[in-house]
């Protein structure tokens, strides 16, 4: 606990504020999920009414009120999907059709799965390659299995998750970050270009390098790379991240020189 009296509870205090605002994306979108779930079904049934002889007549045979309930099923369907766009719609700006998909299965955008994060890491490798203005970087932060060993306890406390949802809270609100594995997170530095991305990585590799960072982060390892720099696809700049792997002392210094 003496390690961390000094920067200890600003950290701590990051992360927990990073933590309710995923509890809170959590709680939207498990009400985004209802509000789509209600749209279908209103679609479903406006189908299974229009549907000549289909289970809606059998169950209503009087013509008016049959005529009635397809009324009902219409305004629904189409107001309950308009009112959807206009809600919904804002969250997603700039997101592609994956990441809705993935948020529909459960997802969320403040930290994402892996297969989520490749699939916008490859969606924003389409964009770049579609307009010269477009760039990124990306960020590969290994962590030590002696480390991981050591703070199994506070990692515990937090779900598996205390890594990524460090790297959550120190990074930018528009960059996107991934837990690709217990060892191993992701981050895209979107609008990033190479002195960008000097000045992200910098500061990342100097609150890794600092001892009051929180202990599953001690020997932690870190590769960066750009768009086009070292690659033109997903696949390609995650090697190439992988490849790179220095300390953060040392990339740091790197940086300084």
């Amino acid at each position: 606990m003496a390690e961390q009296s000094g920067q200890g509870p600003s950290v701590r205090g990051k992360i927990a504020a990073t933590i309710s605002e995923i509890s809170a994306e959590r709680r939207w979108f498990t009400s985004m999920r209802l509000a789509f779930s209600s749209v279908s079904l209103m679609w479903l049934l406006l189908v299974a009414w229009a549907i000549p002889g289909g289970p809606i007549v059998d169950i209503v045979p009087d013509y008016s009120a049959a005529a009635v309930l397809g009324l009902l099923f219409a305004l629904g369907a189409f107001g309950g999907t308009l009112g959807f766009m206009f809600l919904w719609r804002p969250t997603f700006k700039g997101e592609s059709v994956h990441d809705f998909v993935h948020v529909l299965l459960g997802g969320g955008l403040l930290l994402r799965r892996r297969t989520q994060f490749k699939a916008r890491l490859a969606a924003e490798c389409r964009r770049a390659k579609a307009d010269d203005a477009s760039v990124f970087s990306l960020i590969v932060l290994k962590l030590s299995e002696a480390a991981l060993a050591n703070g199994q306890a506070a990692n515990r406390r937090f779900g598996g998750k205390l890594a990524a949802l460090w790297a959550r809270s120190v990074a930018r609100a528009d960059d996107i970050v991934g837990d690709a594995a217990e060892d191993e997170i992701w981050i895209l530095a979107r609008g990033a270009d190479e002195q960008g991305r000097e000045i992200i990585v910098s500061r990342l590799a100097g609150q890794l390098s600092s001892s009051d960072v929180l202990p599953p982060l001690e020997g932690a390892l870190m590769g960066t790379v750009t768009f086009g720099e070292s690659g033109r696809d997903a696949e390609t700049l995650l090697k190439a991240a992988s490849d790179r792997m220095v300390s953060p002392s040392e990339l740091a210094g790197d940086l300084a020189a």
